[in-house]
């Protein structure tokens, strides 16, 4: 619930969880482990991404774990925020524009390509890149050190 959207009759009297503005390893501030909960309130300042929470509106990570429980979480919680604003009516700015992990030095780029595998069994659409093509998508980049990245 956030600021803009809502006036002050309509935040609960009680909650079970109340966060204000957000932690940065958390969507808009909601900690794991809170799915499913129905009392959750998130103040902030406007609306959600517009001030505290702006880190998480897109940063929603799928690629990296090595663990299948922590890839499947990674998975329900990508879902459950691209289809949240849809089930509440509440405008959450989700924007899943992705991110690059790029590798410097041949051991990384081994340690990407065995999580890439790793991920691709899970499900998770990933893809290896080129310096060439990292410096298509991101032109700031400087990429005459890298030795491919995943996406």
């Amino acid at each position: 619930m956030t600021a803009a959207n809502s006036s002050p009759a309509s935040i609960p009297a009680h909650a079970r969880v109340v966060v204000v503005g957000r932690s940065h390893r958390y969507l808009g501030g909601v900690p794991p482990g809170c799915d499913g909960w129905k009392d959750i309130v998130l103040l902030e300042r406007d609306r959600l991404t517009s001030g505290t929470t702006w880190h998480a509106a897109g940063l929603m990570v799928t690629f990296g774990s090595s663990s299948e429980t922590s890839t499947e979480m990674r998975k329900y919680s990508r879902a459950l925020y691209g289809r949240l604003e849809a089930e509440t009516g509440q405008a959450t700015g989700f924007a899943p524009i992705g991110f690059i992990e790029v590798a410097s030095d041949q051991d990384r780029l081994e340690e990407y390509r065995r999580i890439s595998a790793f991920n691709r069994y899970c499900g998770v659409d990933v893809q290896e890149l080129s310096a060439r093509e990292v410096q298509e998508l991101f032109p700031l980049a400087r990429v005459d050190d890298i030795e491919a990245a995943s996406m």
